[in-house]
């Protein structure tokens, strides 16, 4: 079981560090940002390629799409209450 009660204390602990570290947090969320765009950076080229393939980007929609979908069950505290179009979105699947 990947989440679910065992999933809990590591969740918990994170939530705290976000609180209390936030400037800590926030750098190493920009050097990940930095050193992503890097990456992409230099390998462009290779990464065209792949985009081209027409199996990767149904795979990339469905991940996406998917994560899209599941957006308003993450429960985050600040969305507003009026989610029914979230909800219509869930319904249909």
């Amino acid at each position: 079981m990947v989440f679910g009660e065992p999933f809990l204390p590591l969740y918990t602990v994170s939530r705290n560090i976000l609180k209390q570290e936030m400037l800590l947090v926030a750098v190493f969320i920009a050097l990940a940002v930095i050193i992503v765009a890097v990456v992409l950076f230099v390998k462009r080229k290779v990464l065209g390629a792949i985009y081209k393939n027409e199996t990767f980007r149904l795979i990339l929609f469905s991940v996406l799409f998917s994560f899209v979908a599941l957006i308003p069950f993450l429960g985050l505290g600040i969305l507003p209450k009026d989610t029914k179009g979230w909800r219509l979105l869930a319904l249909r699947f």
